[in-house]
């Protein structure tokens, strides 16, 4: 899960066309974080990221195959990018979006959960940031 400044979430557009968080797999010899990142950087085309929370991993419905869960890593990053542009021509876009937004586009409920359970961690990290400009 990827939020900027605004407080604003990613919301991909996939083709058919479905929203999602970005995410997908991990290609062998990759660990969770890199995979997060090499699917965010296809998905979105940001690559400017800071690490804010590891939510460990939640179970979903899988969507390409009915019928069966498929486990999910969370992480939260920040980044200060202000738009979205795919690498991946699956992706056919989606862009930042107020929480209550982001968690309306969303068909999953367990990915609406991942949303509130991120919440906090972008709220603070926030604030961090809004203390850190007013001591400069």
């Amino acid at each position: 899960m990827i939020f900027n400044r605004a407080g604003e979430i990613v919301v991909v557009e996939q083709l058919g066309p479905s929203f999602s968080l970005p995410k997908g797999h991990v290609d062998e010899g990759e660990t969770e974080l890199q995979a997060a990142l090499r699917e965010i950087r296809e998905e979105t085309g940001i690559t400017d990221l800071v690490l804010v929370a590891d939510l460990g991993t939640y179970s979903r419905p899988n969507v390409i195959k009915p019928g069966e869960l498929k486990d999910m890593h969370m992480y939260v990053f920040f980044t200060a990018a202000r738009s979205v542009s795919p690498l991946d021509p699956d992706n056919a876009g989606g862009g930042f979006f107020a929480p209550a937004r982001a968690i309306s586009m969303l068909p999953s409920p367990a990915d609406k959960r991942q949303i509130y359970k991120a919440l906090p961690h972008i709220q603070r990290h926030l604030r961090q940031l809004e203390a850190s400009a007013r001591m400069l």
